[in-house]
């Protein structure tokens, strides 16, 4: 994921600027946390 936030070839400019405006996805910065499990299912 370095090499992306970090490449200087027109296409991952181009995606990261996308990201961050239409999402707001820095990939420039730290990584996002992982997904926490928000039900579970075998919970009794």
């Amino acid at each position: 994921m370095k090499e992306f936030a970090t490449s200087n070839h027109l296409w991952a400019v181009k995606f990261r600027e996308y990201a961050k405006k239409a999402f707001g996805i820095d990939f420039s910065g730290a990584p996002s946390p992982l997904n926490e499990i928000i039900i579970d299912l075998y919970e009794k």
